[in-house]
């Protein structure tokens, strides 16, 4: 399957299957969890132009330094770029005036709520930058999976929900943020699956498929946007860098079994009896 389909198997985009897979049941989790629709995109067949796709936003803006030992995040659409061999590769690189440039795509609809979103990502080993995946609706409103490239040894990937609390000493509390160390090399030749599950009570974070960890302080509970970047900012604390060359991020597919704020009736059921599995590694 490529591109974005609803539960009844409907293209809200271009939509290429061999054989047709009726889920107007929904889809269940290994938990039990029924989400009524997906976003299944196979960034190595996906034929449309990401700057111009009506279900992305390529963005375009600039997140001012925050200290005098940091640079402008600087995010330019051209940094983004779709190929069948890389799927969407999201690049931080230094531009011809000099500037160090990130990147980052996220969907145009808001409407995601709870679900499981899953994407499949190679990070890059070039030092000095984050690469994220997480759903967005505000700074008070936020489930962060990153990976600095700078951490190696064991490489880590960060959990985080957002607001985040702090314990006396300045350091992040463990209620919102976890740095998992991974047993594999995230930039070598496997794409990997990053995922979290959200729920009403909690989140649930996963790499391929394994159960890492859930947090269930501070959970969003209204929709918003999912949303994939690559940047850096200089800071000695966090992303390091800059980089001293291109850097590149690649994701193969982004896959999401979710309920939309906007849906008004459950689903129909018409063509099939039961929700169809989604257990596992998608």
């Amino acid at each position: 399957m490529t591109a974005q389909i609803n539960a009844q198997g409907e293209s809200k985009n271009q939509l290429s299957l061999d054989e047709p897979v009726v889920c107007d049941c929904g889809f269940i989790d290994e938990d039990n969890n029924v989400w009524s629709d997906v976003w299944y995109a196979d960034y190595g067949t996906y034929k449309s132009n990401l700057q111009y796709d009506r279900n992305y936003v390529v963005m375009d803006y600039t997140v001012n330094a925050k200290h005098n030992n940091t640079i402008d995040r600087v995010f330019v659409p051209s940094n983004v770029k779709l190929s069948q061999t890389d799927g969407i590769t999201l690049s931080v690189q230094k531009d011809a005036q000099g500037r160090y440039t990130s990147a980052a795509v996220g969907t145009k609809r808001s409407d995601f709520l709870y679900g499981t979103y899953r994407a499949r990502m190679k990070t890059s080993n070039v030092d000095g930058t984050v690469a994220a995946f997480f759903f967005y609706r505000n700074d008070t409103s936020e489930i962060d999976m990153e990976s600095l490239s700078r951490v190696k040894d064991p490489f880590k990937t960060y959990f985080a929900i957002q607001p985040q609390i702090y314990e006396k000493d300045g350091s992040a509390s463990p209620l919102t943020n976890e740095k998992h160390g991974l047993d594999f090399n995230p930039t070598e030749k496997d794409f990997h699956e990053y995922r979290f599950d959200w729920l009403p009570n909690s989140v649930k974070f996963y790499i391929d498929g394994s159960f890492v960890r859930e947090m269930t302080t501070n959970v969003p509970d209204s929709p918003g946007r999912i949303l994939l970047n690559h940047w850096t900012d200089g800071n000695p604390f966090f992303s390091g860098g800059p980089p001293t060359e291109n850097a590149e991020l690649r994701v193969s597919h982004l896959n999401m079994f979710f309920n939309s704020s906007e849906a008004t009736q459950p689903p129909s059921c018409s063509k099939s009896e039961t929700p169809c599995s989604i257990s596992g590694k998608s």
